[in-house]
Order: C-alpha cells, then structure tokens, then sequence
C-alpha cells in the first residue's frame, strides 16, 4: 500500500473515497470483494517465489518488503509452498478457501490465480456485530455499481510490475459486455482485456500516471471473450482509506464503439476526396509528415510526384463536366494500378493528382524515375467516352529528399514548381527537381511582381530615342523605350525586365497603357511612325 501524498498535492476532488472503503481499519473484512483494504495480500508467482506482498502481507511473513521479490516461498512460508506444490496446473479455477498454519498461527485464507501465478490474502477470523455491519454496507454499495450501465473494475493499489495489480470486483455490466464469467477475472489483470489491436504507447502513457498515483484516462481498444474488439473510454482514479492510504484503483468503462465508428466516418469524408476516394490535401500532407517522420528514424528517400492533367478543361468544355469525371475516375484507376502497396496516391484538387513514394530503390539514377514513366504512360493512354476518343495528356514534376526536416510545405512547393516547368516545356513530360530552374523561377515571380506594382504605380521609366535619317542628317521619328528601376536604381534592360513565363502579357501591358493616354507624359508619335512603337 501506498501512502497518499500530503496535502495539497492530494487532491481530494480528483480520488474516490467510497464509505465502505473507510471501515477497514478494524482488521476485519468481508467476503464480497476478493480482497479488501486491510488484508493482507501476497502474491507468488508460477515457480512459487514471492513476487509482491503489501505490507500486511510482509509483516505476516515477518519480512520487510525490499525482501520479498524472488525469496523462495518454502523459505518464507513452507505450508503455502506445500499447498500450491499439490496444485495440478490451472488450479485453482475460481477463488477458494482454505484454512493454513503460518509461523506458528492457524489463519482462514483466500487462494485465487493471478496472469503468472497465485495471490492469498487472509480473511476475517471470527464474526462481529462491526463485522456484519460492513458486510451490509459493502453489499449495498456492490448492489448500486451492478446498476450502472457502466462497466466498473475495482483492483488493488499495487503490484506496477507484473502480474500488476489485481482485480477484486467486476461488476454485471463488464460480465455482459465481454462475456467472462467472474470467476475468470478475479484475481486477474485488467490487461486480460487488452489484445492486439490495443495501443500500447497509450498504455504506457497510462502506466505511467498510475505510478504517480494520479487518475488517468484513455480511449483504447479491448477484447471480450470471444475475441470480439470494442473501444472504450477509460477512467481510473486512486481511492484511499480513512488515513489517507491508497489502497485500490477504481476504474470506469465506457463502450464508445458507435461513437468511435462515427468519428472515423467524419473523419474519412474530411479526408477523402469525394468523387475519387481517394486521399485530398488535408490528409495528403497528413500522410507526407509522417512519411518524413519515419526517415528521421530510419535513412532513405520520400519521392513526391505532381501529376496535373494537362488541357482538362477542354474536356469539361468540349465533353462535359460528367465526361470530366468520368476521365477522372479513369485516371485514377489506371495511376492505382502501377503503383506499389507502399505508395500513396491523392487528389489535391481539380486535375492535381500527387503520388507519395518512400524508400526508392537507391540503384536507380533518380529515385522513382521507372515509377513516374510508368504513371505517364498509363496516362496518356487513347481515352474513349460515348463514341469520341481523346488523348490525354500528363505534367508530372517530382521531388524527392532524404532530409526528414525539409518540411511538407516545401516538399510540395519544388513538386509543384517543377511541374510547371514541364507545362511551360510544352506540356506531357517528367522533370526532376533542379535547384537551379527553381532559384531562375523564384527570380522570375519576385521580378513580375515589381514590374506589376510598377506598372500599376507609375514607376517605369520612358525613354526617347531618335531614328535618324543618316543620308538626310535628319530625325525621322522616335522610339519609346520603357525601362523598369531596379533596386540600386540603375535600369534593367529587355529581356532581363520582362519575366519568361509572362513576357508577352507584361509588353501588352506597358503597350495599353501607354497607347491609352495612362502614361504621366504621353508624347505624340512622329508623322507616319507607328503609333507608340
């Protein structure tokens, strides 16, 4: 038994103190629990050594606790160890009782199988008015928690090591809802619920609180009898005698199965696509975060590919948007197919499609690259629909990297950024990430940015330059040259000024803008020229 910390870290509100719990000082006890708070309570395991004993348990053996654990139990208690010897295996199958000599002293026993052996606690000797009064009121107070539609285990304080603490009660709800038999699970441990399924990094988090003796709770996976799982929404708190020992764990069940199914259905359609099935962003990245989670753990590569269809809209133009889907489910089946179990394939949205890889084959030249010629291939394949045929056609920039704390953001922004590279390339092709068409890119953005707020605020500069008539020795016209400040203030010259991917788009700009009298100094065009050429 463990003292309960001192006040205030006691905290009263978050224990159990149930009445019944607090009349156990008499030395008495009653024959409704398996064992009550002030019994002593040893415990042996299966090659019949002592393996805990509380400490009324100690003093009956005359040892002090830092003793017990592996002392043999004929040395400290030769008539037990001849009693359990005489036990055929399994025995015995339901707690029973018994009468045996210890040092000297007949004593009425109870011997009960715990996971890895037996438990004895001894029991009240003769019959008192005070006695039968405790009976009564621990009676009343079974009776109430075999009401509750909740499932409700009472075990001792100790053993944390195995065979752990033992349950002394069960009530009918947790007889129905797993299918035991009482008679199997006292004595045993609650771990007798827990099976493959169950998440034992929750366990352990939950150990570890009850250690501290602190109340603890969890959701987790159990077994009935039958091998049949149901989740639960556990909680367990210590409960204490009446001078502040913690003597037993008090835990509540809850069956959350329904609410569990419904949760995970809420949390598949927020993260699957709806037309496709398939994984959207949300859970993508969720997915690509783990996936760089497990390289810190273990070295290899994680390969993402963005896949944008290329000219869909055409198809939902020219076919309709039902034509549309349909394409899109095609797509999808004909990507899943050349994929391998490890891989993740996602919608991000519209004609996006992304696929994660882990673990690429370090032989080949760029991790993934058979993959993402397959996926092509599969792609482009002739697409028939209602008697018309289209030839799909696929942009796929990849990414890959070995550096867990490259971040998911990133990761996908050079899949992306590559992607577009083989757009502007003429579309239906595979590029690998490179360093230094994505720096070209990144200069290329920031310069149509500053040409846009220039354009927009007035801050290029216009310039005049002469067309002479050289055989004349005259000025013929002149030439308007717009020039873009950069951040010294020195000039920057076409074609340096008009960003690659949009230079048609900035010149169409500066021409409107200048023919339409927006210039601050508009200067008429010389006779015959071309207006504002």
């Amino acid at each position: 038994m463990q003292r309960a910390p001192a006040a205030p870290s006691r905290r009263p509100a978050e224990s159990i103190a149930l009445p019944w719990m607090t009349l156990t000082d008499s030395g008495t006890g009653v024959r409704s629990l398996l064992v009550l708070p002030g019994q002593p309570l040893i415990l042996v395991s299966a090659e019949r050594t002592l393996s805990h004993a509380d400490p009324g348990g100690a003093s009956l053996l005359g040892l002090e606790r830092e003793q017990l654990a592996g002392t043999p139990l004929a040395q400290a208690w030769p008539e037990a160890d001849q009693l359990l010897a005489g036990l055929a295996a399994g025995e015995p199958e339901a707690p029973v009782e018994t009468r045996l000599s210890c040092r000297g002293r007949e004593l009425p026993l109870r011997l009960f199988r715990t996971d890895l052996g037996w438990g004895l606690t001894v029991l009240p000797g003769e019959r008192t008015p005070e006695l039968e009064q405790l009976e009564l009121e621990v009676q009343s107070m079974l009776k109430i928690l075999d009401t509750i539609n909740d499932s409700v285990i009472i075990t001792t304080a100790e053993p944390f090591d195995p065979p752990g603490p033992v349950m002394v009660f069960a009530n009918s709800t947790l007889l129905r809802q797993t299918g035991y038999r009482i008679e199997e699970l006292l004595g045993r441990s609650p771990r007798i619920l827990q099976g493959e399924e169950t998440d034992h990094e929750a366990t352990s988090a939950f150990g570890a609180a009850l250690r501290r003796w602190e109340p603890a709770d969890m959701e987790v996976v159990n077994y009935a009898r039958d091998g049949s799982r149901y989740w639960t929404d556990l909680r367990v708190a210590p409960i204490c005698d009446a001078r502040g020992w913690f003597t037993n764990w008090v835990g509540i069940q809850r069956d959350v199965s329904e609410k569990r199914v419904l949760r995970e259905a809420l949390r598949q359609q927020a993260n699957t696509d709806p037309l496709t099935g398939l994984p959207n962003r949300r859970a993508l990245e969720e997915q690509l975060e783990q996936a760089l989670g497990r390289l810190r753990r273990k070295p290899g590569h994680v390969t993402v590919m963005f896949c944008d269809l290329d000219r869909f809209k055409e198809v939902n133009d020219s076919l309709g948007h039902a034509a549309g889907d349909a394409l899109l489910l095609e797509l999808t089946r004909r990507l899943r197919e050349e994929l391998r179990s490890s891989d993740t394939l996602g919608r991000l949205a519209g004609d996006e499609f992304l696929v994660i890889a882990e673990g690429a084959p370090e032989a080949e030249p760029t991790p993934c690259s058979s993959l993402a010629g397959r996926l092509l291939e599969a792609a482009t394949a002739p697409w028939s629909h209602q008697g018309q045929t289209w030839m799909p056609s696929m942009s796929i920039g990849i990414a890959t990297t070995a550096d867990a704390g490259i971040g998911v953001e990133e990761l996908l922004r050079r899949a992306d950024v590559t992607m577009y590279q083989v757009k502007e390339e003429g579309r239906q092709g595979i590029r690998f990430y490179d360093p230094a068409l994505d720096q070209e890119a990144q200069r290329s953005i920031a310069l149509r940015q500053r040409l846009q707020e220039a354009i927009h605020s007035g801050g290029l500069v216009l310039h005049y330059q002469p067309i002479v008539d050289i055989a004349a020795g005259t000025i013929r016209s002149l030439e308007c040259l717009v020039r873009l400040p950069g951040e010294n203030g020195s000039l920057i010259p076409p074609p340096a000024s008009c960003p690659r991917p949009s230079a048609s788009t900035c010149c169409t700009t500066w021409k409107r803008r200048f023919c339409v009298g927006l210039w601050p100094r508009p200067l008429p065009c010389s006779k015959g020229a071309p207006p504002c050429a």
